[in-house]
């Protein structure tokens, strides 16, 4: 994930770039878990702002279970079609403010999603 301290984008959501699990993996809990431990670090490190991913459109009922609404697409990435998809924040912006982190711990890694 990565946020941006940029003037004037504190109504952008933080973006997801992707979120994988081996073939070996799926249908066993493993992407719920993923989902989940990103909402979390998410509403720690930047609380009152939404999340904003990208999916394959055989995954919208999937991620809309958490919550994400479809705001764009469908369109073609890698000759897949996919959606772009959106959860808006359950907290407050103006409360949430002056809690985001500036600097460096404005940016989470994969290692610390895990």
């Amino acid at each position: 994930m990565r946020a941006s301290n940029e003037e004037g984008d504190a109504e952008d959501p933080e973006v997801v770039d992707k979120i994988l699990t081996s073939p070996l993996r799926r249908g066993d809990g493993t992407a719920h878990a993923l989902i989940e431990r990103v909402l979390q670090v998410s509403a720690e490190r930047w609380p009152g702002r939404g999340v904003r991913l990208t999916a394959p459109v055989s995954l919208r009922t999937f991620y809309e279970a958490f919550g994400f609404r479809k705001t764009e697409g469908p369109f073609l990435e890698h000759g897949m079609s996919f959606i772009g998809l959106t959860r808006k924040s359950r907290q407050s912006r103006d409360s949430a403010a002056a809690k985001s982190p500036k600097g460096p711990d404005a940016f989470a890694t994969t290692y610390e999603l895990l």
